[in-house]
């Protein structure tokens, strides 16, 4: 036992002398660092980096990124209002005004042109009933002449028509990329949520 406590307290002495040859006193005579105070074992020449210097790297890095997405989005949506700035709207070719009546309601296609990037249907409706008639303009099942599907964007159409027998205007954007080769659109809109009314228009030319 004796014999074993000798050898084991060799063993740590060897370990921490081993451990204590990169640990060097501190020079408080210059702020200068002393050629002669480098680490010694396989910890030489190993520098410290502060952890402002990460922080500063890290932020110039990551909004450095930012900042460039920032400046070509924001380009991008220059470039598209210059664009549909200059481009001049162009009316649908010998266009003529399309209308369909159902139950005392009327809904019309007066007038169909081009626009920058969007074909633009302009509707007119008017409500002869004796009571107000509510629509859902996301129902609108439009479709081309080779009866595919078209989407497209309500602006300034009543979500409740009253019974006021007025005029009431709004439109229809629909992206051109949709139209490729098509000559014509048709629409049908019905009421909601009854659906009750079915207002149907065929066949409206779109060819410039």
């Amino acid at each position: 036992m004796l014999a074993a406590s000798v050898a084991s307290a060799f063993v740590g002495y060897i370990m921490g002398r081993e451990a204590l040859k990169v640990v060097t006193q501190p020079d408080i005579q210059s702020r200068e660092r002393s050629t002669d105070n480098k680490p010694a074992g396989k910890y030489k020449g190993l520098e410290l980096v502060s952890e402002r210097e990460i922080l500063i790297d890290v932020y110039n890095r990551t909004h450095g990124r930012e900042q460039k997405k920032i400046e070509q989005q924001s380009q991008a949506v220059r470039s598209n209002k210059i664009v549909r700035h200059d481009s001049k709207p162009q009316t649908v070719a010998n266009f003529t005004p399309v209308d369909s009546q159902s139950k005392g309601l009327t809904l019309m296609v007066s007038n169909a042109r081009y626009e920058a990037d969007s074909l633009l249907l302009e509707l007119n409706l008017k409500n002869d009933s004796d009571r107000s008639v509510r629509f859902l303009y996301s129902f609108i099942d439009l479709i081309d002449d080779r009866n595919l599907p078209l989407s497209a964007i309500p602006e300034g159409l009543p979500s409740e028509l009253p019974a006021d027998g007025k005029n009431y205007r709004g439109k229809l954007e629909i992206p051109q990329t949709l139209l490729d080769n098509s000559k014509s659109v048709s629409l049908t809109l019905t009421d909601y949520p009854k659906r009750e009314i079915e207002l149907q228009l065929n066949n409206i030319p779109i060819v410039r």
